[in-house]
């Protein structure tokens, strides 16, 4: 579940969120790295490819890896942008509008709303600049080179040099049952475009880091919010607040190269992003069989902890909620077509401990209670069903 939102991460860094599901790898987002959008739709050659050459020398020496060809950077007005970015976005709708079905289910959006437009219009109004994954372009809305444009440079020509390297383009992440993979690999991915965008920040004057964020905050009001589940920019934002801790882990455990090896071989799930310790001791998840659908299946694979946590946030609250879901140890879930326009979804969770296991139980059958769900509970696991 969530693929197509937790691919949307990787694209769109609202304040923590991504574009994977429209088709690029890494958006700049208003929640995120918000700038004044720009009134010409176009800045002067040279000082575009100085700027451009500026911080893709600082990316690759933090990296410690060299650019092995040109990044081509298109700036577009905000109209043109929003059409070069939503271009692909029907592909994507039917896979959206199951994801809308599970989430209705689980009581984590209203029946009326529709998760399509919904990210259409965040997505539109939210990021500022992409990284394609399929022309290797970099798309940056407006053509202001301002402080806050030269660190969201920073943050896609990261994924511009990655991609070079590692290839961020993972189809396989597209297949069915591979969600928590696809989220893991966001976490990687913006994780570390995140902390070089950091890095390139912190290497700014005090006026300009003080100018960076004037400049977000002034395209941060712009962004019109109303109407946008919570659950939305939570799910999409995952790698973009969980992702650097990981990476900054991984660089203390071996430096640049040991985060290239994890784009070699990357987490496989969002607890391997909040745990990395945990990842790099080589811990690996219970395999769980899958629930029995009692339909049309819509979708399936693995909840995941963050998932988990998200879920069950609305009704115990956010410190309770990530308690409940630490000690995950793994599950599986399937969603179904229940007929008359009802969708539910099924999951079984193991945990790592008794102790793990029974806070879980607690937490979730309190949940069931709000939001008239059933929670079954065996030896070494507990299960729930949502359908509505």
């Amino acid at each position: 579940m969530t693929r197509r939102l937790a691919a949307l991460t990787l694209l769109l860094l609202v304040a923590v969120a991504g574009v994977l599901a429209f088709g690029s790898i890494g958006g700049r987002s208003a929640s995120d790295d918000l700038a004044d959008e720009p009134t010409t739709t176009a800045a002067p050659a040279k000082s575009v490819d100085a700027v451009i050459a500026d911080v893709e020398a600082f990316v690759a020496r933090t990296r410690g890896l060299e650019f092995k060809r040109k990044v081509p950077v298109t700036l577009l007005d905000g109209a043109q942008f929003k059409a070069r970015l939503l271009q692909d976005a029907a592909e994507q709708r039917a896979d959206i509008e199951v994801d809308g079905r599970v989430l209705k289910a689980l009581g984590l959006i209203e029946p009326d709303v529709d998760l399509y437009d919904v990210l259409q219009r965040f997505i539109g109004d939210a990021v500022v600049g992409f990284y394609d994954t399929d022309t290797h372009e970099l798309v940056v809305r407006g053509g202001k080179l301002t402080p806050y444009a030269r660190a969201t440079l920073a943050h896609e020509l990261t994924h511009a040099l990655d991609d070079q390297w590692f290839d961020l383009d993972r189809p396989e992440l597209d297949t069915g049952g591979r969600d928590e993979e696809a989220l893991a690999f966001a976490g990687l991915v913006e994780g570390n475009a995140v902390r070089v965008e950091a890095a390139y920040r912190k290497a700014l004057s005090s006026a300009e880091r003080v100018q960076a964020s004037l400049e977000e905050a002034q395209l941060a009001g712009k962004v019109d919010l109303e109407g946008v589940p919570r659950v939305v920019p939570q799910i999409i934002g995952f790698p973009y607040v969980a992702g650097p801790p990981f990476v900054r882990a991984l660089v203390e455990a071996g430096g640049e190269r040991r985060v290239d090896a994890a784009f070699k071989v990357p987490p496989t799930t969002s607890e391997d992003i909040i745990d990395p310790q945990g990842w790099l001791a080589g811990r690996t998840p219970v395999e769980i069989p899958a629930p029995t659908a009692e339909g049309k299946v819509l979708d399936q694979g693995v909840y995941g902890q963050s998932t988990l946590a998200v879920t069950l946030e609305p009704v115990i609250g956010t410190s309770e909620a990530d308690r409940a879901a630490d000690g995950w140890g793994g599950d599986r879930y399937v969603a179904w077509d229940a007929g008359g326009g009802r969708t539910c979804v099924r999951a079984t969770f193991a945990m790592d401990t008794v102790g793990d296991l029974g806070e879980l139980t607690s937490a979730l059958r309190t949940w069931a209670a709000e939001e008239g769900a059933t929670v079954t509970r065996q030896a070494t696991t507990v299960g729930f069903t949502a359908c509505r």
